[in-house]
């Protein structure tokens, strides 16, 4: 047998068991091969002594000082803190060498050498972490031969060294799925779902996995990794709202469903979101605060509230309406108007802008609620409050869009009441005078009190 053959054989001795065969055949492969980092990692698991087995990782250190297992198994060994290895950037010499090594190999798998190939692929990744072919190859080689630690090796190696190869990352996901722990794997998950080259179908297969297993936090994590890249993907924000319901973050679920109806309101989970969001607490967006419409609206109310105190004061008789009641009737569309836009709709287009608004200064980071002025006074004394019943009023949006300066919505509200004021003496001029006063000018008893006075 050759030292790759006497090194299958030690690795299979070891996973079984016998550690005994197990050394014995490490020891023959790597006098034939000395080179061979993975054989002094695995001798040094055949040795109680802990001298000795250091002894053994140095030299798989000293052969590939990247190898991120024999790192970690120094570093618990001489109980020192794991310091991270930088990965090497390859030159134009070490291009040269990683294309002779692999000319080496594919003329060592033609000749049915394999065994004598890896080595060769193992060789180009030591100089370059994560080389894509060398790598395929190299584990493919592993896996076949249900040598899975080896290819765990090479693959967390590249890992560790901070790849973004599309192909390593999801092997080594994979790989680490059969693991008793599941913290690389986890590891692995919220990597992967921060790369742009990952599909939004394979950050729902992820998170379908959590989620089966009640791990909403990891499940929550990798979609808003996912979010970073795909900010307007109604199945990842659906998901995410699901989540928060089943943790029961209900406000926080009815944000992600805002962003689904407002990216893809045509669409079936754009329905099902709007449908959602109307059974619940409504959101204030820039859509509403901006929606010269929506102030109109409240004008209209008032509006028709002044023409029907003036339809009643004429005696329900448009004939007798007159000119003073029809000017009070459009006077308070002009009042109603400035008091709504000083008021709910300060951020109207285009009129905002017109007039130089900005910004506002309380604008939130993130979608918020308010709280009542219970809970604020709570806040105040510096206690916490999480319960979702001390929160009134609509979910506030971070807004994009300019307020009037307050002067100005000062000026608004003041000139607006007093034109309804003004307005509402105009419409009902016959039910003011109805209301019973004395009529000052036509009492004789007046004239001769002013007659004693000025005489």
């Amino acid at each position: 047998m050759d030292a790759q053959q006497y090194y299958t054989q030690g690795v299979t001795s070891i996973k079984n068991g016998d550690m005994v065969n197990g050394r014995k055949y490490l020891l023959q492969s790597l006098k034939m091969n000395r080179n061979n980092d993975r054989a002094w990692l695995w001798l040094s698991r055949t040795i109680a002594e802990t001298d000795k087995k250091l002894e053994c990782v140095e030299r798989a250190l000293a052969i590939n000082p990247n190898n991120q297992d024999a790192l970690r198994l120094k570093n618990q060994l001489t109980g020192q803190p794991q310091q991270a290895v930088k990965a090497k950037r390859s030159n134009g010499v070490d291009a040269q060498r990683i294309r002779t090594l692999l000319q080496e190999a594919d003329q060592l798998v033609r000749a049915n050498r394999q065994a004598e190939a890896v080595d060769k692929w193992v060789m180009v990744l030591d100089i370059e972490h994560d080389h894509e072919t060398a790598m395929k190859n190299a584990v493919q080689y592993f896996a076949d031969r249900d040598m899975l630690e080896d290819a765990k090796i090479l693959l967390y190696n590249a890992v560790d060294l901070g790849t973004h190869n599309a192909m390593i990352l999801l092997s080594a996901r994979d790989l680490a799925s059969k693991e008793f722990t599941m913290e690389r794997y986890d590891h692995l998950c919220e990597m992967i779902s921060g790369e742009d080259w990952v599909t939004p179908k394979q950050i729902l297969t992820m998170t379908k996995g959590y989620i089966k297993n009640h791990h909403y936090e990891n499940a929550i994590r990798i979609l808003q990794n996912a979010l970073k890249i795909h900010p307007d993907e109604p199945e990842l924000l659906t998901m995410m709202a699901k989540v928060h319901e089943a943790t029961g973050r209900e406000t926080l679920a009815l944000q992600y469903y805002e962003r689904v109806a407002n990216s893809g309101m045509r669409s079936q989970l754009g329905k099902e979101a709007d449908k959602r969001l109307s059974m619940s607490v409504p959101i204030m967006t820039d859509k509403e605060r901006g929606s010269a419409w929506m102030a109109w609206r409240e004008v209209f109310g008032v509006f028709s509230l002044f023409f029907l105190l003036a339809f009643m004061d004429a005696g329900l008789n448009l004939l007798n309406m007159g000119a003073g009641r029809w000017m009070g009737v459009i006077l308070s569309l002009v009042g109603s108007y400035l008091v709504v836009t000083a008021t709910s709709s300060p951020q109207q287009q285009p009129i905002a802008a017109i007039l130089g608004g900005v910004l506002p200064l309380n604008n939130p980071k993130s979608p918020e609620r308010r709280m009542s002025p219970f809970a604020q006074f709570i806040v105040s004394l510096g206690m916490q409050i999480d319960e979702e019943s001390y929160y009134v009023g609509p979910i506030h949006e971070p807004t994009r869009l300019p307020i009037i300066p307050e002067w100005i919505r000062w000026v608004f509200a003041i000139a607006g009441f007093l034109m309804l004021i003004f307005a509402f003496y105009l419409v009902m001029s016959t039910a003011i005078g109805l209301l019973g006063l004395p009529d000052i000018n036509l009492d004789p008893q007046f004239w001769e009190a002013i007659s004693e006075i000025t005489s």
